[in-house]
């Protein structure tokens, strides 16, 4: 009985360890396929990022040659407008000179008409003028002189700063080239050393690595699991914040859509009424134009028929009053001589001196009247010409006015034309801007449409995967059926959302329909009321200039009130069309999450009776697979092992040291195998005698003979060694772990993680439990890393370690530590403990010298796109900035 019970216990012992070595063989396996998973997922993610960095950068460049373009074309106007200002005050310039030219010599003309004392005021006049033009002139030649002196001194000027910085370029080349040989050299010294430390370093490490490796054997399958555990979590809470953070894009691109469906309503409004504002105004100064021009040209020929008719009243004057004068002489002198002819025979000599004493004072009277007419006409004369000269004057004066009050206009007229042309070049910039707003929405709906099918492509992995671990655990499946609720809860809440903003549409709708049919109505009436105003205004009119005067001016107002009440009405029915449109929008939109939620409902349920099928096909097939394997890996463990203490035993005894060491890294190397994993597409290493896996290539452990040579390069002594050894202690080996393998001391199990971390296909990372940080949250390539190996290491390659840290340190501020080595790069995402520390040099005295080399990276801009980049002149490297 006791012997049965034995069996029995010794049986149910064995079947339970077997259930558990086969669990966690299916959770390693299946931690393994998800963890595959997320990397594929985060690799799309990144692609995408990176995609619409692409498109960002490539709208901004073309918003600023767009601007640059505005400028110029802002720059050419304004160069036109001043030449044509200049080409304006030019032929102003000359009408002013041509007129004042005729107008002087008219007046030499008509002073030649006058009596000498005219000409030689006249004379004066010309003399004077003459002097103030050669005056003029001197001062001008003088002017010309002096600039023609400065020009001089500019161009000298200008030829010493040209062969200023032609020397100064010679200068800089020379020094460039010499400190360009001096960095050739001095990268040769650092390729040396860099090789030399390179080898040093492996072998250290490798050295380490394979002191260390036994005792890590113990932890590693514990560690593994709470790796893919990390993981896990790691997964989970990432996923929470790119779902958090695409309902926030969405959200925002909402948002944006309706502020530019705003903004397009108020700009098309803002057009029309500016471009009736033109209108109008530019009809109004045409007519303001036109009138004073019609003035001015009557003013002028009344002016011209007036100074005419004065003229010729003058003239006629002069030649009526010399007519009469002729005439009394002449009757004077008929009744002298019939005197004489009567009384010559008998009169004596007093009768006749008498007669010619009568006759003389007749003819002095005579004289002194013709000398005092004479006089008078003189002085008239003289206030007619002045009173032409003031009258020419203030003819020329008004002519000034009038001809710059017409200059004025033109400019008005100019510039009223020129703001017609930039608010049209605001138009065309406002219609391009908001085409280019209508073809990045389409294109941002496009990718939103693509990233959607991404993530439901890698929804329905997820979801496969989960449902492969439903078999083994049961929170899933009601984890779903919670997310199923609250998914239809959400659809439901949106559509009555929808619904509810549907109907105050409505509501606005009718309410503008309203409100247009009483301000149509209103509108009528005040056209009629101004219409009878009108009316009763020309009626109360007499003159026909003011009833024609007013009729136009109430034209106008019936055709400006009738304009503002068809802009009211087109923009009424504008703002109308858009509620239809967004209506129509929202029933779309509702619609169409309406079937894609039936639709992902019909998929889950597709998908879970698929997954469970494959589930357990799935499940047979890894046990058969883990069976094989394990079998083939005894096999081949102990093949090589039996291989390997042959080949040792041969080499200690005919070859030496070299061949022990051969077979030894040659037994070693045959530890790690290849394979292929279908799932990641990607290669991984698994070592069959400590069942470990990597997915990079590990490294062997150099012989004892390399170890002496490196040891005897870098100065390192055997005592140097056993102290790091004694450093490291054995957890497990101390019983210093809980239940989960993990250090119990915190110390000890910070000291580990610091120094070893954990591995993936990125290579090395930390995690820590306190904070739950990720792997990218450990010290990023190149931190700390001058304290690590300077010259506290290794003194003697101080100068060429320096060097190669500039260019690690450059190299990982531009790619990272992930692209460095062939890695995908990652980004952080909004979370702190993955954004890469930066790194911190000490000054060493050949930088605090200036004898250290220059920084390798240079920036250079891409000729076809314009787009800038970096150069390292060292490595050859480059990458976009």
């Amino acid at each position: 009985m006791r012997g049965y019970l034995a069996r029995r216990e010794r049986k149910r012992r064995y079947d339970q360890r077997l259930r558990q070595r086969s669990a966690l063989v299916l959770q390693r396996y299946t931690r393994g396929f998800l963890t595959r998973r997320r990397v594929c997922k985060m690799k799309a993610q990144i692609r995408a990022a990176v995609m619409i960095q692409c498109f960002y950068r490539v709208q901004r460049a073309r918003r600023h040659i767009q601007s640059l373009r505005n400028q110029k074309l802002h720059s050419e106007q304004q160069a036109l407008e001043r030449a044509a200002a200049t080409k304006i005050q030019a032929n102003w310039r000359c009408t002013n000179s041509r007129k004042l030219y005729l107008v002087t010599k008219q007046r030499e003309a008509e002073a030649k008409k006058l009596e000498r004392f005219r000409r030689l005021t006249s004379a004066v006049r010309v003399q004077s003028l003459f002097r103030g033009y050669q005056a003029r002139r001197r001062a001008q030649r003088a002017r010309f002189e002096k600039l023609k002196w400065m020009n001089i001194t500019l161009m000298n000027s200008s030829a010493l700063k040209i062969q200023t910085l032609w020397r100064d370029y010679h200068g800089r080349l020379a020094t460039h080239l010499r400190l360009q040989a001096q960095r050739a050299l001095e990268h040769e010294e650092n390729e040396a050393a860099k090789r030399i430390q390179l080898i040093a370093r492996g072998k250290l490490a490798r050295g380490e690595r394979h002191k260390l490796d036994q005792q890590r054997a113990k932890l590693a399958s514990r560690q593994r699991s709470q790796a893919k555990a990390a993981i896990r979590i790691q997964k989970v809470f990432r996923g929470k914040q790119a779902r958090k953070m695409t309902l926030q894009l969405q959200q925002k691109h909402r948002e944006e859509a309706q502020v530019a469906l705003d903004r397009l309503v108020h700009q098309t409004k803002t057009r029309a009424a500016l471009k009736i504002q033109c209108c109008v105004r530019r009809f109004l100064s045409r007519c303001r134009y036109f009138h004073r021009k019609r003035e001015v040209e009557l003013r002028k020929k009344k002016k011209e028929l007036q100074f005419a008719q004065e003229h010729a009243a003058i003239v006629i004057q002069c030649a009526m009053r010399r007519a009469r004068a002729r005439r009394i002489l002449l009757q004077r002198r008929r009744e002298f001589e019939k005197r004489i002819s009567m009384m010559a025979s008998e009169k004596a000599h007093d009768e006749i001196e008498r007669l010619r004493k009568e006759q003389e004072e007749e003819l002095l009277k005579l004289k002194l009247q013709l000398l005092y007419q004479e006089s008078t006409a003189n002085t008239e004369a003289v206030r007619l010409r002045d009173e032409l000269v003031r009258q020419r004057e203030e003819e020329e004066v008004r002519h000034k006015e009038e001809s710059q009050e017409l200059a004025r206009l033109r400019l008005e007229t100019l510039m009223q034309q020129r703001e017609i042309d930039a608010k049209a070049e605001q138009e065309r910039q406002k219609k391009l801007e908001a085409q280019r707003l209508r073809e990045q929405l389409e294109l941002e709906k496009q990718i939103q449409k693509e990233k959607e099918a991404s993530m439901r492509t890698q929804e329905n992995e997820e979801l496969a995967a989960l449902k492969m671990a439903a078999i083994l655990q049961s929170g899933p499946a009601s984890k779903l059926q919670q997310e199923e609720g609250q998914q239809s809860h959400s659809l439901q809440q949106e559509a009555a959302k929808l619904q509810q903003a549907a109907e105050a549409i409505r509501h606005d709708q009718a309410r503008m329909k309203i409100q247009a049919v009483c301000l149509k109505y209103l509108a009528r009436k005040r056209l009629a009321k101004l219409q009878k105003e009108q009316a009763v205004a020309l009626a109360n009119i007499q003159s026909d200039e003011q009833r024609l005067r007013l009729k136009a001016e109430q034209d106008k107002e019936l055709a400006l009130a009738r304009l503002k009440a068809m802009m009211d009405n087109e923009a009424r029915a504008r703002e109308q069309e858009i509620k239809e449109l967004e209506v129509q929008m929202l029933e779309r939109a509702r619609r169409e999450k309406e079937r894609i939620a039936l639709r992902n409902d019909a998929a889950r349920k597709i998908q879970s009776r698929a997954r469970g099928y494959l589930g357990r096909q799935r499940v047979k097939a890894i046990q058969r697979k883990i069976e094989k394997e394990r079998e083939d890996r005894a096999k081949a463990m102990q093949e090589t092992l039996d291989a390997a203490e042959a080949k040792v035993a041969v080499a200690l005894v005919e070859a030496g040291e070299d061949v022990v060491d051969e077979a030894d890294a040659t037994s070693t190397a045959d530890e790690w195998v290849e394979y292929w994993d279908e799932n990641a597409q990607a290669s991984y290493f698994f070592n069959i005698r400590t069942q470990e896996a990597s997915w990079t290539r590990p490294v062997t452990t150099p012989s004892a003979k390399a170890m002496d040579i490196v040891m005897t390069a870098t100065g390192r002594t055997t005592e140097l060694e056993q102290e790091a050894v004694a450093d490291y202690v054995d957890y497990a080996a101390a019983s210093q772990v809980d239940a989960k393998g993990y250090p119990v001391a915190a110390s000890g199990g910070e000291n580990y993680a610091d120094e070893y971390g954990y591995y993936d296909q990125y290579g090395q990372y930390h995690y820590y439990e306190q904070n739950n940080a990720g792997y990218y949250g450990a010290p990023a390539y190149g931190q700390n890393y001058p304290q690590m190996m300077g010259g506290d290491m290794f003194p003697q390659f101080a100068a060429a370690n320096y060097a190669f840290q500039a260019a690690a340190a450059a190299a990982a501020m531009g790619w990272g530590p992930s692209m460095m080595y062939g890695g995908a790069p990652m980004m952080a995402y909004g979370n702190q403990a993955m954004a890469p520390a930066p790194i911190q040099l000490e000054t060493t005295p050949a930088v605090a010298e200036g004898d250290a080399p220059p920084d390798p990276w240079e920036k250079f801009f891409d000729q076809y796109t314009g787009a800038a980049y970096y150069y390292n002149s060292i490595t050859g490297e480059q990458y976009w900035a």
